[in-house]
């Protein structure tokens, strides 16, 4: 008996899809500033408001008509506050940023220090914190990690693994691989990873840097290799997971969300592949704002951020290997930079303490050693 107030809830949906459409093509995830200018979008936040405005009496009269009502109502009303919030301009200390889908957008407000977010919360009470975790050092040092939360008075401890790294697992930096930025490098990765998929019966994980490369090894892959092929984007991460558990014999292609947060004990997985350094990309819009920043500030970016951030990302990369005192593999790192630049010794240095071999006959035979 509110027909109303559904044709204004419509209303408000085709504006949300106009801003979807007038914020341009899918897969974008830029600062907010580079939309600042779109005409077309500036409309389109002006007639959400609007249609915002008008949901706003019918909506409030409507919750008075049961509690699922009342708690769209109440929604609604952080949801308003959000969207003005997220459509405005911003404070210096907010990144602000976006992201488009074929069918829909996120809007992101991110603390360019997070320090000064986080220091109120040490110091709302008199009580311990202890931060612990295998990725939170840098060299043996751990700066990067205290000086971005506040951490100044911390005491830091860093303890030896229980693993012994140096019988269980095998670091293998493949010779002659061409350029990572080179076209062919991917190709060079995927030949480089097949030996080893054949020696271990697959039972491999393939990481990537990017979906583009994930995509494009995928394909190469298929044709090259007789072992099940799982494929991130196929399914949901945990089935995936599962599934390559499950078969036992899987080789499983994955970008970002595989380096960290994944646990498979056992013969299951024997070999680890890292295609690329994970250093951030250039236009990705947090790293964009932190590095000016930096510059601002008369800091150097690469060794101050760039080089730490990375650090640490590879080594929740190579963490997925070794997640027990039974496990054995091998651990491919692809980028050749590695053992070429001055910055590898950062990486090799941060590592667990593995054997090192550049030898492929060395890690086939490693790898068919393993039962």
């Amino acid at each position: 008996d509110m027909k109303v107030l559904t044709e204004q809830a419509r209303l408000l949906e085709k504006t949300v899809r106009d801003m979807r459409i007038a914020m341009g093509e899918s897969g974008q995830r830029s600062p907010w500033y580079r939309l600042q200018n779109n005409k077309e979008l500036i409309q389109a936040i002006a007639d959400v408001h609007n249609a915002l405005e008008e949901l706003e009496p019918l909506i409030k009269v409507a919750s008075a008509r049961s509690k699922g009502l009342e708690n769209c109502c109440n929604r609604f009303a952080e949801i308003k506050l959000l969207f003005t919030l997220l459509t405005d301009n911003t404070k210096r200390s907010v990144i602000h940023w976006y992201e488009t889908y074929s069918q829909s957008f996120v809007l992101h407000h991110t603390p360019q220090n997070v320090a000064e977010e986080f220091r109120p919360h040490l110091e709302a009470s008199e009580r311990s914190w202890i931060f612990t975790s295998a990725t939170l050092s840098v060299e043996g040092e751990f700066e990067h990690y205290t000086d971005q939360l506040g951490l100044d008075t911390a005491r830091t401890l860093q303890l030896p693994s229980t693993f012994d790294y140096a019988e269980q697992a095998l670091l293998y930096v493949p010779r002659y691989m061409p350029d990572p930025n080179n076209s062919s490098y991917t190709a060079a990765v995927v030949n480089a990873a097949i030996p080893l998929i054949e020696a271990c019966r697959g039972r491999t994980f393939l990481l990537f840097t990017s979906h583009a490369a994930l995509k494009q090894a995928a394909e190469l892959l298929a044709p090259q290799i007789n072992f099940p092929l799982l494929v991130q984007g196929q399914t949901g991460k945990e089935k995936l997971l599962k599934e390559f558990c499950r078969l036992g014999n899987a080789v499983l292609l994955g970008t970002s969300s595989f380096w960290e947060g994944v646990d498979v004990r056992g013969e299951q997985l024997s070999c680890v592949i890292i295609d690329k350094l994970p250093f951030s990309v250039p236009d990705d819009p947090i790293f964009e704002a932190r590095i000016n920043a930096l510059k601002q500030q008369g800091r150097e970016p690469f060794t101050d951020y760039q080089l730490p951030e990375a650090v640490i990302t590879l080594k929740q990369g190579a963490g997925r290997l070794i997640r027990d005192i039974t496990d054995q593999g091998v651990l491919m790192i692809a980028d050749p930079r590695l053992v070429t630049r001055d910055f590898g010794a950062a990486f090799l240095t941060s590592l667990p303490p593995m054997t090192r071999t550049r030898e492929e006959a060395k890690v086939v035979e490693f790898l068919k050693a393993i039962e």
